[in-house]
């Protein structure tokens, strides 16, 4: 499988001509070799500190009650990617949560594992594993099997299947001696939970939008500063939830594919979260909300910059050029659209505006004004500068 582009010349859109449509493809499940679930099975049994990665492959495959069956049954904990956000709920006490592109604790956590379970996921190269760690990915596309890393034991199949048919395994074979990992994910969670000096007041602002979103909620982040954060900071509960353009990158895709999700999902609430500089590259789709009555919520971190281009520019060059701008006011903007808007001055009570929002059930921008607020870590350094030290939290 792979891209593939159809061309049309002009002029065959203006004839008619009989046809006879085809039936829709079928596709099946890809079922797993037995004989490489046996020998992912004989890893998972010697394994002494074992973890299990899930990515987007379990939520494609529909696989969530079998990841959740897998890991309290052999009590091997989860990490997810990104994209997998809520793929397990962050309140399950084998859940880690997702690693930030793995750095910080989690990044730790994977690269104190000896066995690597990958359920769905390419694992691309920045996600860690120490040179010995064992690796069983589970993937339908075979040519993604052992790209990024060494020591991988590959097993074509879809997640599904794969997950059943590994639990069914382990319990032929008694099962695993692990013990339960609850107190190892507590100590972590409680690290990633309580914030530090350099993530204020970001990491009180993540749990504000936490706190005025039903669990329900879809939520759809911009590569922004916030966004970058959220990664392993917003609390997610439920699958198909969090949403963010993964290895796309794409700056300003939030607002317009929240609306994409409102028209798929009418009633469960849909809040967009963007930076100032990427709301604007699709601002225009407000007046598609507006036309269409698609009641989706813009949230707008607003501090005039290109903050992460800012950032980047001081920290390797000693100053930053043309990253500023001058933005409209969001909140009357959205009112000139047909539009409710409403400005936020102290964004750790940003909740208070979501529940506004969602109470008012029309498309809505929240200005939430970020002028004077600290300026988040880079996110992509080899170590997370808000690491803190826990040696012995795998003790």
């Amino acid at each position: 499988p792979r891209p593939v582009e159809i061309e049309m010349p002009p002029e065959t859109m203006v004839e008619s001509e009989d046809v006879q449509l085809l039936e829709a493809a079928t596709l099946e499940r890809v079922n797993p070799k037995d004989e490489a679930i046996s020998e992912a099975v004989k890893l998972i049994l010697s394994a002494k500190n074992p973890i299990i990665y899930a990515g987007t492959g379990v939520i494609r495959s529909e696989a969530e009650d079998e990841l959740k069956e897998l890991t309290e049954y052999s009590n091997i904990p989860v990490v997810t990617s990104a994209a997998a956000k809520g793929v397990i709920s962050d309140e399950h006490p084998n859940s880690y949560g997702s690693g930030l592109s793995g750095e910080g604790q989690i990044k730790e956590v994977m690269e104190k594992s000896d066995l690597i379970l990958i359920l769905g996921s390419r694992f691309a190269i920045r996600y860690p594993a120490a040179e010995n760690t064992k690796k069983i990915q589970v993937e339908i596309d075979e040519t993604e099997l052992g790209k990024f890393h060494k020591d991988v034991l590959p097993v074509v199949g879809d997640a599904k299947i794969s997950i059943r048919k590994l639990i069914d395994n382990l319990k032929q074979m008694g099962g695993t001696k692990l013990d339960p990992p609850a107190s190892s994910v507590k100590k972590v969670r409680e690290i990633l939970d309580s914030g530090s000096e350099g993530l204020q007041p970001q990491h009180d602002i993540i749990n504000s939008l936490r706190d005025g979103m039903p669990r329900e909620t879809i939520s759809v982040w911009d590569m922004t500063q916030m966004g970058y954060y959220s990664r392993y900071a917003f609390k997610t509960y439920n699958t198909s939830t969090y949403y963010d353009s993964g290895y796309s990158g794409n700056l300003g895709w939030a607002f317009p594919t929240a609306i994409g999700a409102k028209v798929a999902k009418p009633d469960t609430p849909v809040i967009s979260v963007s930076g100032d500089g990427g709301f604007m590259y699709n601002v225009q789709e407000l007046s598609t909300a507006v036309k269409y009555g698609i009641n989706v919520i813009g949230v707008i971190f607003n501090d005039g910059y290109y903050g992460n281009v800012r950032r980047d520019l001081e920290l390797d060059w000693g100053g930053d050029y043309e990253t500023s701008f001058v933005n409209p006011d969001f909140a009357k903007m959205a009112e000139t659209y047909g539009a409710k808007g409403i400005s936020v001055n102290d964004p750790t009570k940003v909740n208070e505006a979501i529940e506004e929002a969602i109470d008012a059930k029309q498309p809505t921008l929240i200005d939430v004004n970020m002028v004077d607020t600290n300026e988040v870590p880079r996110p992509f350094a080899g170590r997370a500068p808000w690491t803190l030290p826990h040696d012995e939290l795998l003790d």
